[in-house]
């Protein structure tokens, strides 16, 4: 990344950053003089951690940080309260971040590509999400508490390890598209006959008899 890009007398204006293919391992700390930055795409880097500056960005709409190395992520990102979407797709994630959970505005999360084994029950409060996406981990629930995300209308959980489909999957009415393809499921509860909105259904690969 060149660093006059992050001179302080050129970025006040600026609205959307684009730095895709750089192999940068670290974001400088510059970025945070770019308080008028609503889109920020960093992906496709080696970026380890998220920078604690990244908290000043208070007009984030859009954060992409797909395909780096991030294994954790600090609670800085919990100040982007403007956050509507956040992809952390293709990373080291191996528990999901619960930081996050701060961000009650978000409409699509993508935790796609990681290591994560276990959806908290209090992924609730998120209940602004239109879009979640938890394909290609390591995921063996679905928690009950997914039925207050009732604005949800995309759930992809493909590539996991799912047993079981919830029976409180029946009060996210406005779902639109349900892909457990490839999961370990045995039996598809009735009760997803009163997902009325339902366009997509995908449980191909899985142990249905």
């Amino acid at each position: 990344m060149e660093y006059q890009l992050f001179d302080k007398k050129y970025n006040t204006s600026i609205i959307q950053l684009v730095v895709q293919y750089k192999k940068i391992a670290q974001v400088p700390s510059e970025i945070q003089y770019f308080t008028n930055l609503q889109e920020l795409c960093l992906s496709n880097n080696r970026i380890t951690k998220i920078p604690t500056n990244i908290q000043f960005l208070t007009n984030l709409i859009k954060l992409d940080l797909s395909s780096n190395t991030i294994i954790k992520i600090t609670h800085e990102i919990s100040n982007l309260v403007n956050l509507q979407q956040l992809n952390l797709k293709n990373n080291k994630i191996i528990k999901f971040p619960t930081e996050i959970l701060c961000l009650t505005g978000l409409q699509q999360l993508n935790l796609s590509s990681n290591q994560i084994s276990k959806i908290p029950a209090d992924i609730k409060v998120l209940t602004n999400l239109q879009q979640l996406y938890f394909r290609s981990n390591k995921i063996k629930k679905i928690p009950k508490e997914i039925q207050f995300l009732i604005n949800l209308q995309v759930l992809d959980l493909q590539f996991n390890l799912v047993k079981k489909i919830p029976i409180e999957l029946k009060f996210l009415i406005n779902l639109q598209q349900l892909d457990l393809y490839n999961n370990t499921i045995q039996l598809i509860p009735k009760e997803i006959q009163f997902l009325i909105n339902l366009k997509e259904l995908d449980l191909s690969n899985n142990s249905i008899s």
